[in-house]
């Protein structure tokens, strides 16, 4: 179950990333087309989401029987992964390596653009976890009220987390597809705005 998660995951990242970069290169994606790239590399997403799965297992369980100290040292060494493979994904669509070279490339291309990434990723996570709060208004007007409300309240924050969830997942994966053609080409697209990029998703609304 956990491995099938983690393949969902990167299944439907490998999409927006790829209809992302179609953008970014001046063409109008469509939805079919993200999942075209998906299905084009099913083989590279399992032997990721394998290896992802893996290293998430592990560092959780060493998590969960350490002392304070040691939680501190995985967390750390648990965000150092995650920098390092933030662009496994476009390096797989795109470079066609396997996954331990990619993990590798990913590494690199992150070493390039190291400050870049820092401050989108932050941003964006500093964004979301923002607009997270709006979601307690709901739940703690629902609380207060009681009986029925209590319900709605709480039922109207989780829709509300799930959707901050999935636009910040979407966001992420632009900056991510956007960064990634910037490392590699030195190209941005300035015109082209997030309403944009994520047009091809809001199709299915």
């Amino acid at each position: 179950m956990y491995l099938l998660f983690y393949f969902i995951g990167i299944y439907f990242n490998t999409a927006l990333i790829g209809c992302t970069t179609i953008r970014l290169e001046g063409g109008d994606p469509k939805l079919k087309d993200g999942f075209r790239i998906a299905n084009e590399h099913l083989r590279a997403i399992a032997g990721w989401a394998l290896i992802a799965a893996i290293v998430g297992i592990i560092l959780r369980v060493l998590e969960e029987r350490a002392e304070i100290i040691g939680k501190i040292v995985i967390s750390l060494i648990g965000f150092a992964w995650t920098m390092a493979t933030f662009f496994i994904v476009p390096v797989l669509i795109y470079e066609k390596i396997s996954v331990f070279k990619a993990i590798k490339r990913s590494a690199l291309v992150f070493k390039d653009t190291w400050g870049e990434t820092f401050i989108g990723h932050f941003g964006l996570g500093g964004i979301f976890f923002l607009l997270a709060f709006v979601g307690l208004i709901p739940a703690a007007l629902g609380y207060m009220m009681g009986g029925l409300l209590l319900v709605i309240g709480f039922a109207i924050a989780i829709i509300y987390w799930i959707i901050i969830a999935c636009v910040g997942s979407a966001a992420q994966g632009v900056l991510t597809a956007a960064l990634y053609r910037y490392a590699t080409t030195g190209k941005i697209s300035p015109d082209i705005v997030p309403e944009h990029l994520l047009k091809p998703y809001t199709e299915v609304l």
